[in-house]
């Protein structure tokens, strides 16, 4: 029998509703199906007043591995291309990327407290989703892994200005040019999270504060807040990082680095 597809899971207990990112095979990591999935439950949530608070969650052995590097491989290498083939490659990612960055905006923008719950691998876009959401927990085998020097590529998912808002111009050059690796501890120390749990504690922590955040937490007065308090230049950035990638994604750089990632990856699958 064929497994049935995954890609988001929603679930919604009194005015807690969940988001569970469900693709433990590929540790979470984001395709466009997915995307697609987040926009229409963000929009969904957005409109919906009996919501309190939304947790944003990971299935499986991580929260999320970033964008699927097998779906990178795949795509048409733009620096082999010319002319017209060229432009139309480009115009296609260009759209492909705006509406994948785009996440992380409609998340900010929700009106609702927003809560992440982390374990193990956050990586790539899996950090630009974490560092979005409001608030953070969490569990002792959570690792920050920024992707993006092994790939060539710049930042991306809006994490270009979270970085910095949250631990700092330095913290984020470790990340986004050294490639530096952070846990849960060290997470904590650097403002990126805001509670370590050991890891069998995460499920009853992210649900207690949920329950806490829906009860205690007018969405009116959050929404204004959260308006208040909005990373300056967001949206910006978000259009920025696109084109910034564009660039990148048209070095052979880029093209050999998702070739070594995907040839790991598959590698780890085996072994």
């Amino acid at each position: 029998m064929t497994a049935p597809p995954r890609g988001l899971v929603r679930t919604r207990a009194d005015r807690v509703a969940e988001l569970v990112l469900d693709r433990p095979d590929r540790l979470n990591a984001i395709d466009a199906e997915l995307v697609e999935d987040l926009h229409a439950a963000l929009e969904e949530l957005r409109e919906d007043t009996g919501v309190g608070v939304v947790v944003v969650r990971g299935n499986g052995r991580a929260f999320c591995a970033g964008s699927d590097v097998r779906d990178m491989a795949q795509r048409p290498q733009r620096h082999l291309l010319q002319g017209e083939e060229l432009a139309s490659a480009r115009t296609a990612e260009r759209a492909r990327l705006a509406r994948a960055f785009d996440v992380v905006v409609r998340l900010a923008e929700m009106p609702q407290p927003t809560l992440a719950g982390l374990h193990g691998s956050v990586a790539g876009a899996g950090i630009g989703l974490a560092l979005t959401c409001d608030l953070r927990i969490a569990a002792a085998s959570t690792v920050f892994v920024p992707a993006w020097p092994a790939l060539a590529l710049p930042g991306d998912w809006g994490v270009t200005r979270l970085l910095p808002a949250k631990a700092g111009d330095r913290a984020a050059r470790r990340l986004l040019i050294g490639g530096e690796r952070v846990g849960a501890q060290e997470a904590l120390a650097l403002g990126l999270v805001d509670v370590v749990v050991p890891d069998g504690d995460l499920p009853q922590a992210l649900a207690e504060r949920a329950r806490q955040l829906a009860a205690e937490s007018s969405v009116s007065a959050v929404g204004a807040t959260k308006d208040l308090l909005a990373v300056p230049g967001l949206r910006d950035a978000v259009r920025e990082e696109v084109e910034a990638t564009l660039r990148c994604q048209e070095s052979a750089e880029h093209a050999a680095a998702v070739r070594r990632f995907a040839a790991g990856a598959a590698s780890r699958a085996r072994s």
